[in-house]
């Protein structure tokens, strides 16, 4: 929770010489570190040079594309994770990574406004009939009906 000393530890690590594939995690990690300290436009700052950077490595750890697509999602960039997220769905084998990685794209169909691509998703989700990931999904699509009921009714 020490989020001002990471940034400025991960900060000095970046002056060091290290290839860009260590340097690209690194700017993840201090990208993290001050989205932790409220520090959104310097994180943004480490966050495009890591996706900068990050497509002169090749990455056995598809983790990578997803943190940075989790933290321009965080900063409320959901239209520059989404690409993240969709490439991180081509690279993963396990199909409750793939489950996470849906809901994330459609939470960000939803930021987007783009709630019948956002039910799409959560439509695939459900209907894939994990315990987990289903119940979650069809929650989801509740809400949505839910919200644009609400609304529905407000504008008459």
């Amino acid at each position: 929770k020490r989020y001002k000393l990471a940034a400025e530890t991960f900060s000095a690590a970046l002056r060091y010489p290290v290839t860009r594939c260590k340097k690209t995690m690194l700017l993840i990690e201090k990208a993290k570190a001050l989205t932790g300290s409220n520090s959104n436009e310097k994180a943004l700052e480490a966050i495009k040079e890591a996706s900068g950077i990050k497509k002169d490595c090749r990455f056995s750890d598809y983790k990578i594309c997803q943190e940075i697509g989790d933290l321009y999602f965080k900063l409320g960039y959901a239209g520059k994770a989404i690409p993240f997220f969709n490439q991180t769905v081509d690279t993963v084998t396990e199909n409750s990574d793939k489950m996470y990685l849906k809901f994330k794209i459609a939470q960000c169909y939803l930021r987007l406004n783009k709630a019948e691509d956002s039910l799409a998703l959560y439509n695939e989700i459900s209907n894939l009939n994990d315990p987990f990931w289903s119940n979650l999904a069809k929650e989801k699509i509740t809400e949505i009906s839910f919200n644009h009921d609400i609304n529905a009714q407000m504008l008459n």
